[in-house]
């Protein structure tokens, strides 16, 4: 299913509406939450712009991409939402709950933080179009992650996994937090 959102085009996945909304992280799609969608009632994740079945370039900042959910929210959520995000989307989702918390049930939060930098090597790697795979193994802790990790559809554009990775290096929010 798609969904229209800030002009854009998302490919939605799960009970589009339900209480559970799950954003992916820098350079994913919403396939790594295909095991969660399949046995979680209520469940749905959307593929951000540029990633997995979503058209688009993708966003500069994490502040653009919240924007973008706050209209996913009020345009689809049949109730307050639990926002879920991994890494980027976990920075997503924060920063989400410090601008509309109305719009909310709360947060879910797992391998983020209020403060994400990126290594500067990976930066430069990132910008001349790579994306190393010794960085891909370190992302995740075991052979079956890595297997699910295969099954994301890469960016269209290795532009769209720089500027995510960008987006998570200048997310900054710990001095909001109490």
């Amino acid at each position: 299913m798609f969904i229209g959102a800030s002009g854009a085009k998302l490919k939605a996945y799960g009970d589009v509406g339900g209480p559970c909304l799950l954003i992916h992280g820098a350079g994913e799609a919403a396939a790594v939450f295909e095991p969660q969608i399949a046995v979680v009632p209520g469940t749905w994740a959307v593929d951000l712009p540029g990633h997995g079945g979503s058209p688009g370039e993708g966003h500069e900042s994490v502040e653009e991409y919240a924007e973008l959910v706050r209209e996913i929210l009020e345009n689809y959520a049949r109730t307050h939402t639990v926002l879920g995000g991994h890494s980027m989307g976990g920075a997503i989702a924060l920063l989400a709950g410090l601008r509309f918390p109305e719009l909310l049930a709360g947060l879910a939060l797992f391998a983020t933080g209020a403060r994400l930098r990126v290594n500067p090597d990976l930066l430069k790697a990132l910008a001349g179009g790579e994306f190393p795979e010794s960085f891909r193994v370190a992302m995740v802790g075991d052979a079956d992650d890595v297997m699910l990790l295969s099954r994301i559809p890469e960016p269209p554009d290795p532009a769209v996994r720089y500027r995510d990775f960008l987006a998570c290096d200048s997310f900054d929010v710990l001095d909001r937090l109490g």
